[in-house]
């Protein structure tokens, strides 16, 4: 399992939906919410939708990095 597919999957928990259910909302196909389990990562711009509708940054999706918000001059702030 991917690290993406791990991340995208507790923040569908935390909004008390699964990973299907949230990903028909966005008109994301079951297929691709397989194929991310899988391993495979999702195009750029489906990251991008996914992580403005959390209120993360993509880095943190993809695994880049470990805090989900980005932080500029020293200040918290969600994307």
């Amino acid at each position: 399992m991917s690290m993406f597919f791990e991340r995208y999957s507790e923040l569908c928990k935390e909004a008390n939906s699964s990973p299907n259910a949230f990903a028909r909302r966005l008109s994301i196909s079951s297929g691709s919410v397989t194929a991310w389990k899988n391993g495979t990562l999702p195009r750029i711009e489906t990251v991008r939708r996914i992580a403005d509708y959390f209120h993360v940054s993509a880095d943190y999706l993809v695994g880049n990095v470990n805090d989900p918000f980005m932080y500029v001059d020293n200040e918290k702030t969600a994307w």
